[in-house]
This record gives C-alpha cells, sequence and structure tokens, in this order.
C-alpha cells in the first residue's frame, strides 16, 4: 500500500524530531568525570580501576557499533531502538544496586570494579545501539544534498546531553546520590527508547531513472570509483535496495579500499585521543571547576557538531563541468593544471577532518604544561579540543554514507567506530595507569598528544582521494 506523500512527510518529520530527543539521552558516556569521582570515592577504588570502567563503557559503545549498525541496516532502527532501552535498564539498574540502601542494609551487589566494568559495559552497548537506529534512518530519509547538516543537527544534540547528564545529577539528585540517578536513568531511557518503535521511520529516495541505474555508467568510471570490473558489475539492481546484490557488494568492496582503513586508523588515534580528554576534563580542574569544565565541553562539543555540519553542507565539493568549446584539446592546452573537463568547488570535508586533528593536537600540547596551573586555561583549551572532536564526528558519517553508500551505511560506520573504541580503551586505561604510578599528567599527555599526531598525518592521505572521488561521482551522474 503506497503512502501518501503528505503522511510520508509527517512521519519523516517525526523521525527526526525523536532522533533529536534520543540523542540527547546518549551523554552519560561523555559525562563521566563529573559523576564518576564520587563513585570513585563512595568505593575506594583506584584511578586506574575508575578508568579501567570507563574504558569499558566506551568498548561497549564502540564494540557494538558493528553489529547494531548491521541490525539496523537489516531490520531497521524502529527494531532496534528498544534494543538499545534493555541494554540501558539492565546496565543502570545493576549499577544503582551497588549502594548502600537508605536504611545503611547490605547492598544485594558488591562494590567491584570488574563488576562494575560489565555494568558500565551495557550502559555502553545502549548508547551506541541508540545512536546508529536513530542516526541512519534520518540520513537516508534526508538525502545527500542535506545529509552533513542533518548529522551535524542531530550530533549536536549528542553532544549537548551530557549537559543535560549534568544538570540533572547537580540539582536533580544533590551531585552526590548516585543511587537514585542511575535507578532514574533505567527506567527513563527503556522508555524514551522502547517508543522508538513508534517513532523511527525509514524512507529512502527514490532513484532518478536517468541517473541511478548502472546500466548508464561507463565500465571505466565504476571501475575509478569503486575498482568494479565489466565481469561482477550488478547493472539491473538498483543502487538502494535493502539486502540487493549491490548492497551486499558495497559491504564487501569498502573493506578492500585503503582510505576505508585510513579512516578506521584516523578514528582510533585522533578521535580517541579527545576521548581520553573528555573522560579526564574534571580530574584535570580543581572540583570547584569540575561543573563548569563538563558543561564547557558539552556546549562546544555541540556547537562543533553543528557548525561543522552547516558548513559542509552548505559548501560541499563537488566537481562540476565546464562548458567546453568544439576543440576541447585546445581548452585544455589553454588551461594550465586542468586535466580534466571540470572544476572544483566547495571544501574538501578531508581538509576539515585534518583542521580538526591539527586543533587538538595543539590544544592537547598546550595542556599538557597547564594541568595543576591554571584551570580556566585548560578549560578553554579542553573546550576547543572537543569542538574540533565534535566537528570531525560529524564529518565521519557524512565521508562515509557518501564515498562507501547509504544502503550498507549501518555497517561501514560501525566498522569504523571500532577503531575509535579500540583506542579508547587501550589509551584510557594507560593514562590511569601511568597517573597512579607516578602521580601527574605531564607523561600521560604527552603520549595522548603524539598519538593525535599521529592520527593527524594519516588524515592528510584522504585530500587526494576526495577529489578522485568527487570527479568520479559527477561522471557516473550521480550528483
Amino acid at each position: 500500500m503506497r503512502i501518501p506523500e503528505t503522511a510520508v512527510r509527517l512521519l519523516k518529520a517525526l523521525t527526526y524530531c525523536y532522533g533529536c530527543l534520543s540523542m540527547l539521552c546518549c551523554g552519560l558516556l561523555y559525562s563521566f568525570s563529573f559523576w564518576a569521582p564520587v563513585v570513585k570515592q563512595q568505593f575506594g577504588w583506584t584511578q586506574a580501576q575508575l578508568d579501567l570502567v570507563g574504558a569499558c563503557g566506551n568498548l561497549g559503545n564502540w564494540m557494538t557499533s558493528f553489529l547494531s549498525g548491521l541490525a539496523v541496516d537489516t531490520f531497521g532502527g524502529r527494531f532496534v531502538s528498544p534494543a538499545a532501552g534493555l541494554f540501558a535498564f539492565t546496565g543502570f539498574f545493576l549499577m544503582s544496586l551497588a549502594f548502600p540502601t537508605a536504611g545503611g542494609s547490605e547492598p544485594p551487589v558488591p562494590a567491584n570494579s570488574s563488576l562494575y566494568c560489565c555494568f558500565y559495559f551495557l550502559v555502553g552497548m545502549s548508547s551506541c545501539t541508540s545512536f546508529n537506529s536513530s542516526l541512519v534512518p534520518n540520513v537516508i530519509n534526508l538525502g545527500a544534498r542535506r545529509r552533513s547538516l542533518v548529522v551535524g543537527s542531530l550530533l549536536g544534540f549528542l553532544g549537548l546531553s551530557s549537559a543535560g547528564m549534568v544538570f540533572l545529577f547537580r540539582f536533580g539528585f544533590g551531585g552526590s546520590d548516585a543511587r537514585g540517578f542511575f535507578e532514574f536513568l533505567s527506567f527513563f531511557m527503556l522508555g524514551v527508547w522502547a517508543s522508538g518503535l513508534l517513532c523511527l521511520w525509514t524512507f529512502p529516495p527514490a532513484p532518478a531513472p536517468d541517473k541511478m541505474p548502472l546500466l548508464s555508467l561507463s565500465i571505466n568510471a565504476q571501475e575509478d570509483l569503486f575498482g568494479m570490473s565489466s565481469d561482477d558489475s550488478p547493472a539491473n539492481q538498483r543502487f538502494f535496495g535493502r539486502g540487493g546484490t549491490l548492497q551486499m557488494w558495497f559491504r564487501k568492496k569498502a573493506f578492500t579500499q585503503w582510505s576505508f582503513w585510513v579512516i578506521f586508523l584516523v578514528l582510533l588515534l585522533a578521535q580517541s585521543s579527545s576521548m581520553v580528554i573528555i573522560n579526564h576534563v574534571g580530574l584535570f580542574v580543581s572540583p570547584d571547576m569540575r561543573f563548569w569544565a563538563v558543561i564547557s565541553q558539552s556546549i562546544f562539543n555541540a556547537a562543533g557538531r553543528i557548525l561543522i555540519g552547516a558548513l559542509s553542507n552548505a559548501a560541499a565539493y563537488r566537481a562540476v563541468p565546464l562548458q567546453i568549446p568544439d576543440d576541447p584539446d585546445a581548452f585544455l592546452a589553454t588551461s594550465p593544471g586542468l586535466t580534466a573537463p571540470y572544476r572544483f568547488r566547495g571544501v574538501r570535508q578531508s581538509v576539515l577532518i585534518s583542521v580538526c586533528c591539527g586543533v587538538m593536537v595543539a590544544c592537547f600540547g598546550a595542556m599538557t604544561f597547564l594541568i595543576g596551573r591554571s584551570d580556566w586555561a585548560v578549560l578553554i583549551l579542553g573546550s576547543l579540543a572537543v569542538c574540533s572532536f565534535g566537528a570531525n564526528f560529524a564529518l565521519f558519517p557524512a565521508v562515509i554514507s557518501l564515498w562507501y553508500g547509504e544502503a550498507s551505511m549501518g555497517v561501514h560506520y560501525g566498522v569504523s567506530q571500532l577503531g575509535l573504541g579500540f583506542g579508547v580503551v587501550g589509551l584510557n586505561y594507560l593514562v590511569g595507569w601511568l597517573y597512579d604510578r607516578l602521580g601527574g599528567y605531564l607523561v600521560p599527555m604527552l603520549i595522548t598528544t603524539s598519538v593525535a599526531a599521529c592520527g593527524l598525518g594519516l588524515s592528510i592521505l584522504l585530500w587526494k582521494e576526495e577529489r578522485r572521488r568527487a570527479l568520479s561521482i559527477v561522471q557516473m551522474g550521480r550528483m
């Protein structure tokens, strides 16, 4: 049965609004440095034990990214979102049981850091599952022209979510009632994410008949963009289509391209370094400044995602065909540096990624020598670094969906996020372990800065690849 166009638009609007609400509920991992010291003090843990719990939350988040992305591609976001609610309810409720009750009775769950790692791992799983189930339907619904803006705005709400969590914990639970805080979140998250069953809808855009079928594409254009030969060309398949031959081919082919693994490594190195700063910002400053440090990072995180999404959408990088005179050879001969009848306009998203990585490296390097000396300087530099981190978080999904296809975006983005997960877990625990051994953050911050600098160097490799893809895409008639 065909759904009326008006109903489709309303359901797309509902999906977007629900996506914003869902993103606002994903911020507990970002607010870790605010409420974690309360847990550390009550349970008597070391910094390494606390950082291991935080690392396990991030591990659950990123390790689930592939499976949740595959589930969203296969079943749709509306059927995956309730699973996030179940993960959140189980994790938060078990975390709350480790605290003594008001009557002072023995808690039913021991305050063991290893158990807490398992509970927080479930919370991380819920965050990633809800993220993918909310993001992918909106990216597909609103199409390529609005992709960067949609991603940026949704992730802006994700960036603001940590501020909401901090306000809730401080003013709703006195900044110390961790048990009540976790109990509330267990039921609240279950209700919000279970409602995704009614609020998330996916409507893939219909392909233009003169542009999308691969029969109309030259073999050279196919090989140039995808490395695809005429023998395995699924010429009669639609570009979009759940479970179609082309979708399955896209899933496999992206993992054989070097550019995909460069993105993986940039996430592993540069973005994971920023997550370490986010997890420790509350410990870099005095307790009186902890609240403002987390709030500032939340605001700048959201601002970076929204602004870079708007900029990338307004100044999209593309190859524009030129008006060729009767003698194209003579035209090219009189145009130095022009090797094809196209000019490139807009801003390369890969260059923006490198700029953001460069800002992060500069901020980390300066923070290394200011921690313990100037809380305000640490707050400002940390906020700028997290702003760049948020901007990159808006750029990566847009790049992945454009370069490797929307039909399997959940799988591709999920696998790329594994790099971030591995980096956060290893680096986060290393920073906590070194702090316990050395009693300061000088050496851990030097290591974090060096890791981020490696990510910056790798991101430069993507510049020429984006230019090549922009040319191939216009030759194929997709834009």
